[in-house]
């Protein structure tokens, strides 16, 4: 069952006026989606990644498969804990 299928039964056996509910809702959610819409088409993952890169350009981590090595993480502990 997809969810529309599994939202569209359980909006059936509701009353009308818990139906109207839904609906008020679901219209304040495509409302919302098209006032944000805007501001996040605007962003640009790519130009977004490549400018993350340059803050990290100086990053003496390298990924090599061997994973981090002891003196960085030594230096990392307790970082993020």
């Amino acid at each position: 069952m997809t969810i529309e299928q599994a939202i569209l039964e359980k909006v059936r056996s509701l009353s009308p006026d818990k139906q109207q509910k839904i609906l008020d809702f679901a219209e304040s959610l495509v409302q919302e989606f098209q006032t944000t819409s805007p501001n996040q088409s605007s962003v640009q993952p790519e130009r977004s990644l490549a400018d993350f890169y340059g803050i990290c350009a100086d990053d003496p981590i390298v990924i090599d498969g061997g994973g981090i090595s002891d003196e960085l993480d030594d230096d990392m502990e307790g970082v993020f804990d």
